[in-house]
């Protein structure tokens, strides 16, 4: 069975990809969280492209060794604060985020409602789903602190 990558924020929302990849039983996921806490996360989506990109190429990298031949990014505040699109594009690497689904929603809806870990995920979302359907409108907010508490359970 080939391995795909379970990559999130943080290791309750890496867990939670992991359970979803299991029950669909055509992948063996591999578990790899990016940080040991939403904050920290929300710090790395407030650095530069550049820094973002080192990341993410260290991370994938880890993903490889472990033997995933493709990714799967569990976090909508990764996928929205950082274009994975252009990344795998450049690197060659097998990737898929929440906003490949946004973008087929969004032909479905005129109004949509985010709540994301801050307003660079939403910003992100926003764009996937205008992106698709210049039609729609997304409401969104950044709320850390409800990530924080998913965290803590």
């Amino acid at each position: 069975m080939k391995k795909i990558a379970v990559i999130a924020g943080t290791p309750i929302d890496t867990r939670m990809g992991v359970s979803y990849i299991e029950k669909k039983g055509e992948f063996e996921p591999v578990f790899l969280p990016c940080f040991e806490n939403p904050r920290q996360c929300h710090v790395f989506q407030m650095q530069s492209a550049e820094e973002k990109e080192q990341k993410m190429t260290e991370h994938f990298l880890a993903g490889k060794e472990l033997g995933a031949e493709a990714f799967f990014i569990y976090c909508n505040s990764l996928a929205g604060a950082f274009d994975y699109d252009a990344f795998s594009n450049k690197t060659g690497y097998k990737t898929v985020t929440p906003l490949n689904a946004y973008a087929r929603l969004a032909k479905d809806y005129s109004r949509v409602g985010v709540i994301a870990a801050n307003n660079q995920a939403t910003a992100g979302i926003e764009r996937a789903f205008t992106n698709a359907n210049e039609g729609c409108y997304v409401y969104g907010t950044g709320l850390l602190d409800m990530v924080e508490a998913i965290e803590n359970k």
